[in-house]
């Protein structure tokens, strides 16, 4: 719903012009700094792959890389927690209620294809956001 938000019509919320302003901001900031941490991500496994092909790498720069490619993929986690909990505090209870209905549903329809929230979805391909 974040991504989708950056181009936000009300969603039937019944979203006041300065929520939807607000939201579409939070959104597009998320959206940028996800693109951002994402390619980090992404470095970062390409770093930690060469190191395991290479026999001759130390283990030491290999926990390094593991380390860092972790961090990067906890702060983009942190980062949609943070931008959500900020869109839920410019809803009112009832949007908010509205909402986390509408995720339920998204999450209910991923579910039956297959998606299952907080499980590997298999490896990652350039550009594939997950």
């Amino acid at each position: 719903y974040c991504d989708e938000s950056r181009t936000l019509d009300d969603k039937g919320l019944g979203l006041s012009d300065v929520q939807v302003k607000n939201i579409t901001s939070l959104a597009t900031d998320y959206e940028k700094h996800s693109i951002r941490t994402e390619a980090e991500w992404d470095l970062a496994e390409v770093e930690v792959e060469a190191l395991l092909r290479d026999e001759k790498s130390d283990i030491g720069a290999i926990d390094n890389a593991l380390k860092k490619s972790e961090t990067t993929r906890t702060a983009m986690r942190q980062s949609g927690v943070k931008t959500l909990r900020a869109i839920s505090a410019v809803l009112t209870p009832e949007q908010r209620e509205k909402w986390r209905s509408r995720i339920q549903m998204q999450l209910a329809a991923k579910h039956e294809d297959g998606y299952m929230p907080g499980m590997h979805q298999g490896p990652r391909e350039p550009g594939n956001r997950h």
